[in-house]
């Protein structure tokens, strides 16, 4: 019934089916329903005194689903009138509540049902009249809403006030419906009789039921008259059509309880109470839908952000910040494990040459190439990360021993002397690494990092496309692949110092 662009339109001002324009096919749906109504009146009209079996269990099981249909209804009204503080909203929202609540004692008091008189100390005159209050009574809460500005602002009075508001109207619908039950039991004799012998030729008589069907029919008017016909008012056009039908036909047309057009009016107000429920739980239904949809987007917009706050926008790669977290809880899990690890620092060479002769393009289809190699080199557990530039490092964890990290350097050196493709030809590349190695002692991230900053100055300082270690005391440069390279870390021969 309500489209996507519909509660897109719902969402942006407020949620209020009153404040949507209906559109061609929802006043289509609506007119067809009303037609319908009146199709299946006229061709009941004329059968509507032929009698039919006098079914007791009817009357609790109808107004038992009248009153559980008007309940709901009324709840969700409350809660839209919570949330946008419409007063049209609240007294609509009444209106279905004073139909809930004056079903129970029209239920009670029906004779033949619970007791041979019915309860509450009911007469021959009391459910007639309670029949008169209700439908009578309904008509006025929709005039209530159909008069009031249809665009006005949120009243001040719901504003933080809203449960007590709905409380007072609670209590004052509960009230209502009180006082007119003790009117037409106990304070019957101040009434006139509209019912003798089950006839209801006095409703007419008496001008009760013409007064109940002219307040339905102006409430009908009031609705039409409305210069925007939004959704709300549609369907409650729609409800109140049927409420005219219901009137006409079991308080005008038929004669007696139990024949056909008493059992048609009855059918009549069910279907009334629940076009409207359907409208708004459809709506609702939408509603929850587009907010699971946002929430999803939401997420996925959050996880994007984290993603661009802890990634490099041009590698995927974790960057600086991240980095530091990663390198930090590693550090912590070296210390508790007792299992090596080890931080490259990489640098690219003559990254600014490249750049400057081949274009920024090209030099961050570069980038993009170098990150991947390094990540191919590296096992999925280990830490890939560019810290800006053309600086990148790795964090390895849980080596066995320091001949691991040299196996995962001679591939690091190979991989990334190979040749970048880039627009226009390939780039032929190197780099730098400085590597240090953790154990457990007492060092803080930056000290670690900045101990394999120094292991790549020192091997920058010594040339290009080489490695260097930091150690504590020495450190070993060795250039490759021009030489057959000596074991790196038992080399005391070709030692240098380097300070921390």
């Amino acid at each position: 019934m309500i489209g996507g662009d519909r509660m897109q339109s719902s969402a942006t001002e407020g949620g209020a089916l009153m404040l949507i324009a209906a559109t061609p096919f929802e006043l289509l749906l609506a007119f067809s329903v009303m037609l319908c109504s009146v199709l299946i009146f006229a061709a009941a009209t004329p059968f509507a005194h032929v009698p039919w079996p006098k079914s007791t269990a009817f009357i609790p099981s109808y107004e038992s689903a009248l009153m559980i249909n008007d309940l709901v209804t009324a709840v969700v009204l409350f809660g839209r009138a919570t949330r946008s503080r419409s007063k049209p909203y609240l007294a609509l929202a009444c209106g279905y509540l004073f139909n809930a609540a004056i079903i129970v004692p029209h239920a009670l008091s029906f004779p033949g049902v619970f007791s041979e008189t019915g309860l509450l100390g009911a007469n021959d005159q009391t459910t007639a009249w309670l029949f008169l209050f209700w439908h009578g009574g309904f008509p006025l809460f929709v005039l209530c809403y159909a008069l009031l500005p249809e665009k006005e602002s949120p009243a001040d009075f719901l504003h933080g006030r809203a449960g007590w508001m709905i409380l007072f109207s609670v209590i004052g619908v509960v009230a209502i419906v009180t006082a007119l039950t003790i009117l037409a039991t106990a304070g019957h004799n101040l009434l006139p009789k509209v019912i003798q012998n089950g006839d209801y030729a006095l409703m007419i008589s008496t001008g009760a039921s013409p007064t109940v069907l002219g307040l339905s029919i102006l409430a009908l008017l009031a609705l039409w008259r409305r210069r925007q016909r939004a959704v709300l008012d549609v369907w409650l056009m729609v409800v109140m059509t049927v409420w005219v039908l219901d009137v006409t036909l079991s308080a005008v047309v038929s004669s007696s309880r139990y024949d056909l057009g008493w059992y048609g009016g009855r059918s009549f107000g069910l279907l009334a109470s629940c076009y409207l429920l359907i409208v708004l739980l459809f709506e609702m239904n939408r509603l929850y839908g587009r907010l699971a949809n946002a929430l999803d987007a939401a997420r996925a917009l959050q996880n994007q952000l984290t993603f661009r706050a802890e990634n490099d926008s041009l590698t995927g790669l974790p960057n600086r910040a991240l980095f530091y977290d990663r390198l930090e809880m590693a550090m912590t899990r070296c210390r508790r494990t007792k299992k090596l690890m080890a931080l490259f620092y990489i640098d690219i060479d003559h990254f600014k040459t490249i750049n400057d002769t081949a274009g920024h393009d090209a030099g961050d289809n570069l980038l993009r190439l170098f990150a991947k190699r390094l990540q191919q080199c590296v096992r999925g557990s280990d830490t890939v990360a560019r810290l800006g530039g053309d600086e990148f490092t790795v964090i390895l964890e849980n080596l066995s021993s320091p001949e691991t990290a040299q196996g995962v350097v001679d591939k690091l050196m190979t991989a990334l002397r190979h040749s970048y493709g880039a627009t226009g030809g390939s780039i032929q590349a190197s780099a730098c690494i400085g590597i240090a190695y953790f154990s457990g002692e007492e060092l803080q991230p930056d000290g670690l990092i900045k101990q394999a900053d120094t292991a790549l100055y020192q091997a920058k300082h010594h040339g290009r496309d080489r490695y260097w270690v930091y150690q504590s005391e020495t450190a070993l440069v060795l250039q490759l692949p021009s030489q057959n390279p000596p074991d790196l870390f038992n080399q005391p021969s070709t030692r240098r110092n380097v300070t921390s």
